[in-house]
């Protein structure tokens, strides 16, 4: 490499003899220990790009076309420079101590670089030991320890490896001067210019563009000496992490218009901890070559301030630096602050606008940084702060790896860590604090997290002394704020002290306006009567987004409060207070929880991270009150309606525990948990369950209310319901009977209510076969929901998918498709698409598209809706059944009869287990599986199975149903095949009596038993056989012209 001699002006002004920075091709040998220590060296590459290095990694390339060995072998060969990153992992790989599939590049490279020295006789120029972590300095292999090594977790250490690879000289030595005599001194310390090897962290693996070569400056003195004047009272902190984007609109909004406006100011606004004061002084640090001076004022009093402006005198070496008039001073230093340029001054913790306005220039030409917890600064022409927020999961992650020094994870490490955080939820100063802990004890992320999920806050304040200079713990932060703000309003601290006890984002305003007269004087007396005036909640919030405690926008009707404030305010009541805070927060919850319906919807998606936090908040208080177990209930209901049984159980149950110690055994309340717990039990096919509840609730109500009150009728109906799923159709239809009675005669006859009750006995008509009046049930079922309800409800939807199946059951197809797929659009808009209702229509459209010869789109269909209902009630629910007969059926239907018979079984079981053998959907399943067998010509099996069935919907669902005029056709064509044609024959009579017999002669399958009549006739020569034939022909024809 060429040496040439240059002379260098540096910024103050000297001429020092140097050399001129050269390029340099360099290659990092390294092992892939973990994926950090891979980002780590990246991150070095790609500085090293930056500054005008041509580096090489293996991470730029996706796979060299001469193969791996042979591009080791030409970067080395190549490079001016090989830097060897030693790690205890690449020493053993290079001395080839590792097993024999593991770090086969470090082998070979390795083997590169001994050769090479081997043949050089030791001298080595070329290969430079490089550790990232000072622990790994005893790693570097022994043919390489010769040679400097550079650790880059060292200050500055980055500038010496960059002056060796771009031949600068980073000292020079001095001319020798005179011998001096040695007079007495003074100790002074020299003021040390800090230097921070800092990585540039790139999104992807792509090798940045090369970057001009840095002239590193020269000094003749030990240390490199400041060229800003700077008072800033922290060091750099090592562990800053993240906070990229922020820093760069800090510095661009600083810098805006810079040719024509001197003057610029910004505020960073944040709660305390949250890292504002760390952001300035790595501000300070990073652009600290822009400025001449920096000048650092902590501004959290007026005594303060004055302070720190005689120490900025100092430092500015002011006529009056040494003046007792202190506002003399004060007024010397704003002078200066107006006439001079290139200076920045931060005011630090500026909490209070009011008195920092009295200190700063009104015209002046330098830039102000304000950090505070404030958000209003309009008086200095501030008008949009930059918002600190909590970290990022990615730069938590970071920074909580660097500050404990736990790099290696594992899984399980991982995992702990990423939960730990979002107990932390991403607070700067907590991270801090823990990871302190963590790393003086030596302990892992998993014992820290299940330690502080014990001992909370109390863990947290044991944390040693702290990097980054925090003045204060996480509590002691915010304690002083609680007491400010309890100073200025009561009712603004008693908003905070409720919240405390809220999930910690979008508490809804409605909250403390509607519910405000369950909160206690300070709230009530506030809100009472301000429904119609909405500032008077921003007002009583103000104090609160004044310290930064809560968040929000003008656009919002809600707030955020961070989850360790939460705490805080919690650590610092009593036991006593805390119960009271607990009693009136679910009072308010519930007052303002409305009617769980689809118009109400929004507003309970609004409530329910809160009813849920109080769900958890009444069962750790052990609450005995009636608004506790109407909340629950409430809750639990909205929770059902959207389809997430799972956890509306346990509050169902809860809520009937609090009502029978609140009112007894007999009482409404009783009888309403009751009915909740029993319809839950029905959707999860609980069957036997459900009826012992339903009927004690039905019991309840009729002992306790009228015979023809709405809630008996209530009680009658979903029991009506539950004997229906049971496939008792007799009892289910006196039940659903007496309901539509009562309703019908009570309320308007297009209430929603008796809407429900003729949607329900239509459907239980269907199930009977009894078509005519199904559909004329349903019909007006759907008329009254049309009139009242919006077009995207899902009681609609219903609506429109009871009549499809009515169709579908008739082979009405030309009506079922649209009325399916607009019962599936507005269930899928309202519901979502994992839903349990959302399942049953598929299955219901998958339907009509198996029978319509479309099996790719039916079985789509059919493994949507299995694997919803898998997901939500798991492999044992009733529903599944419907699912895997109707892929059984599909696959029969294409001939994939081994398919075809394991999903038709599968139905069998789950119903036989769920619904007991004797239920009609066995009778249905067993019919299926009959019919699978029959088509591979196993007739025997076949004959046991559809007999079985044939017996079960018999004495299930009444002597008439068309269901069993299907099954005895099925049993004829199975003797017909087997050429038993008189067994056949009454088969196929039976079945057609039955549907003349229940007036069903106009369903299509009547004309496919006429057709199977017929045939057999004609084989035994029966003069029928004509006349049938006559009657099929007449039927047909009739069907042709009415299609056309």
């Amino acid at each position: 490499m060429l040496k040439n001699n240059c002379l260098i002006k540096c910024k103050g002004g000297e001429i020092i003899s140097s050399n001129i920075p050269q390029s340099s091709r360099v290659f990092i040998s390294y092992s892939h220990d973990s994926p950090q220590h891979e980002k780590k060296v990246l991150d070095l590459s790609n500085k090293l790009c930056h500054d005008g290095i041509d580096c090489y990694i293996d991470r730029y390339e996706r796979s060299p076309s001469m193969g791996w060995p042979l591009w080791m072998h030409n970067q080395i060969d190549g490079a001016d420079f090989v830097l060897v990153v030693c790690t205890e992992t690449y020493k053993r790989r290079y001395l080839r101590k590792e097993e024999p599939s593991k770090g086969k590049g470090v082998k070979w490279e390795g083997a590169i670089i001994t050769q090479e020295l081997y043949e050089s006789g030791g001298e080595n120029e070329k290969y430079i030991p490089i550790v990232l972590s000072s622990d790994n300095s005893e790693f570097i292999p022994t043919i390489l320890k010769g040679a400097t090594y550079y650790d880059l977790d060292e200050k500055n250490e980055y500038n010496e490896l960059y002056s060796h690879l771009t031949n600068q000289n980073h000292i020079v030595k001095p001319k020798i001067g005179e011998v001096r005599l040695i007079l007495p001194i003074k100790d002074e310390t020299e003021d040390e210019l800090e230097q921070e090897y800092e990585m540039s962290s790139l999104e992807s693996d792509m090798k940045p563009d090369i970057g001009p070569l840095r002239t590193m400056q020269i000094s003749t003195q030990d240390h490199p000496a400041p060229n800003t004047k700077s008072n800033v009272p922290y060091p750099r902190n090592q562990f800053f992490t993240g906070r990229e984007e922020m820093l760069e609109q800090i510095h661009k909004d600083l810098m805006s218009d810079k040719a024509v406006l001197l003057s610029q100011s910004v505020a960073i606004c944040g709660l305390g901890g949250i890292g504002k004061t760390q952001t300035a002084i790595e501000y300070t640090y990073r652009f600290n070559e822009e400025y001449d001076f920096i000048l650092w004022v902590t501004a959290d009093s007026e005594d303060s301030i004055i302070l720190n402006y005689v120490s900025i005198a100092r430092l500015l070496n002011l006529s009056v630096k040494d003046d007792s008039d202190q506002k003399l001073v004060v007024s010397s230093v704003m002078n200066w602050l107006r006439t001079n340029e290139d200076w920045l001054l931060v005011f630090d913790n500026a909490d209070n606008p009011d008195i920092i306005g009295n200190y700063l220039p009104i015209e002046y030409r330098g830039h102000i940084l304000l950090t505070s917890r404030s958000q209003v600064f309009d008086k200095f022409g501030i008008t949009t702060p930059i918002e600190v927020k909590k970290m990022q999961l990615e730069e938590a992650r970071e920074f909580f790896i660097r500050r404990t020094g736990h790099v290696d994870l594992t899984s399980s490490d991982a995992a702990a860590l990423d939960e730990l955080l979002q107990e932390l939820d991403y607070l700067p100063l907590a991270i801090e604090q823990a990871g302190a802990y963590i790393h003086k004890l030596k302990c892992s992320f998993d014992e820290y997290l299940s330690s502080y999920r014990k001992r909370g806050l109390d863990l947290l304040e044991l944390s040693p002394d702290t990097t980054g200079n925090y003045p204060k713990s996480v509590a002691t932060t915010w304690l002083l704020n609680f007491e400010q703000v309890e100073q200025m309003s009561k009712a603004s601290a008693d908003v905070l002290f409720a919240s405390a006890f809220l999930d910690c984002t979008k508490i809804p305003f409605m909250v403390f306006v509607n519910g405000g007269k369950e909160l206690g004087d300070n709230i009530s007396s506030v809100f009472c009567g301000s429904n119609d005036d909405p500032l008077i909640i921003r007002e009583v919030l103000k104090p609160l987004i004044q310290f930064s405690l809560i968040s929000t926008t003008s656009e919002k009707q809600d707030f955020d409060v961070h989850r360790l404030v939460q705490s805080v305010i919690k650590a610092n009541m009593d036991k006593s207070s805390q119960c009271l805070w607990v009693e009136r927060i679910v009072k308010a919850i519930n007052l303002v929880y409305p009617e769980v319906e689809f118009a109400n919807w929004s507003i309970c998606d609004q409530l329910l991270s809160h009813s849920l936090a109080c769900s958890e908040l009444i069962r750790t208080w052990d609450m005995k009150f009636s608004e506790a177990s109407e909340l629950l209930n409430s809750t639990g209901l909205y929770l059902q309606e959207r389809g997430r049984f799972g956890e509306c159980e346990s509050l169902f149950k809860d809520g009937l525990k609090i009502s029978e110690i609140v009112f007894g055994l007999k009482h409404s309340s009783i009888a309403e948990s009751l009915n909740n717990l029993g319809t839950l039990y029905q959707a999860q096919g609980k069957y036997s369950e459900a009826e012992l509840l339903l009927n004690r609730a039905l019991k309840i109500r009729e002992d306790i209310l009228d015979p023809e009150h709405l809630d008996v009728a209530e009680s009658l109906n979903n029991l009506g319901l539950l004997y229906q799923a049971q496939g008792k159709y007799s009892e289910a239809e006196l039940l659903l009977n007496r309901a539509l009675k009562i309703r019908d005669y009570i309320l308007d006859p297009e209430h929603l209510d008796v809407a429900k009750s003729l949607s329900d006995l239509g459907n239980l008509y269907r199930n009977q076969g009894r078509y005519f009046e199904a559909e004329l049930l349903l019909n007006r079922a759907l008329k009254i929901r049309e009139k009242i309800l919006d077009h995207q409800d899902p009681n609609l939807a219903v609506s429109f998918n009871d009549l499809a199946v009515v169709y579908h059951d008739q082979e009405k197809y030309t009506e079922v498709e649209s009325l399916y797929n607009k019962a599936l659009e507005i269930r899928e808009s309202t519901l979502g698409v994992d839903h349990p209702d959302t399942a049953t229509f598929l299955n219901n459209l998958g339907s009509m598209y198996r029978v319509q010869g479309k099996y790719s789109e039916a079985e789509a269909l059919f493994n949507r809706a299995l694997k919803i209902n898998e997901n939500i009630f798991g492999p044992e629910y009733p529903g599944a059944a419907y699912s895997f007969n109707n892929l059984g059926r599909l696959y029969n239907d294409q001939e994939k009869y081994s398919e075809a018979e394991q999903f038709c079984m599968k139905a069998l079981e789950l119903r036989e287990n769920i619904l007991g053998p004797e239920h009609p959907e066995v009778g249905h399943s067993l019919n299926n599986l009959a019919g699978i067998y029959h088509n591979q010509e196993k007739y025997s099996e076949a004959e046991t199975l559809y007999n079985r069935a044939l017996k079960i919907l018999e004495n299930t669902v009444g002597p008439d149903h068309p269901d069993i005029a299907n099954a005895l056709n099925n049993l004829g064509i199975l003797y017909e095949r087997q050429r038993n044609v008189l067994k056949a024959q009454n088969l196929y009579s039976q079945s057609i009596d039955m549907m003349e017999r229940t007036k069903n002669d106009d369903n299509p399958k009547f004309l496919k038993y006429l057709e199977n009549y017929a045939r057999v006739l004609a084989k035994v020569k029966n003069r029928k056989a004509s006349i049938i034939a006559k009657r099929v022909k007449l039927i047909r024809e009739k069907k042709d012209k009415g299609q056309k």
